[in-house]
């Protein structure tokens, strides 16, 4: 059995994201165009106060150098990871 929760951006506190181009081939013109953006890996979560922020930072570099070796021979075109840590409430 398996459970899906999802976090999304607007509340995670910290995500990783990995994306690829679409790419669309054009039969009439014998090209290939640019098409939507499809999201291959989606890791969301939040600050967890009882480890150091250089902690946490540690494990999204971690997470996503291993996410970075999963991706370097997808054969469907190029790969972005986008890191977004998000720090609120830094002005108190």
């Amino acid at each position: 059995m398996s459970i899906e929760c999802h976090i999304g951006e607007d509340i995670a506190d910290f995500s990783i994201e990995v994306t690829t181009e679409d790419q669309i081939y054009d039969k009439e013109k014998d090209t290939w165009k640019r098409g939507g953006t499809t999201r291959l890996a989606y890791i969301a979560g939040f600050r967890d106060y009882e480890k150091t922020e250089i902690q946490q930072v540690s494990r999204l570099i971690r997470i996503s150098e291993e996410l970075k070796k999963f991706y370097s021979t997808y054969p469907d075109g190029e790969v972005e990871i986008k890191i977004t840590i998000k720090d609120q409430m830094i002005n108190l």
